[in-house]
């Protein structure tokens, strides 16, 4: 992949489905491998998010915009991946 600056080389990483750890009910597992971003952490969403809203607490537990940022941004990309079949149930 390549991306014209550090941003947008943020997100967009594979899904991989764990089948050795499947349940007998026939309920997938899929794991978000986030290494392929620029620091190879999930963390790279929320410096993404913190440069639209313009501020950014380190904290990521504390953080306000730590919930509606991985809603709204690993979750849009786990549901298009998934052809919106992803379920938590």
């Amino acid at each position: 992949m390549a991306a014209d600056t550090i941003l947008a080389a943020i997100g967009n990483t594979p899904l991989v489905r764990l089948r050795a750890l499947a349940p007998a009910n026939g309920a997938e597992i899929w794991v978000k491998l986030d290494y392929p971003n620029p620091t190879g952490s999930m963390k790279d969403r929320l410096a993404e998010l913190a440069t639209e809203p313009g501020s950014y607490a380190t904290d990521q537990f504390n953080n306000p915009y730590a919930v509606p940022g991985h809603r709204d941004m690993l979750g849009r990309e786990v549901w298009e991946q998934t052809a919106t079949a992803a379920s938590s149930t």
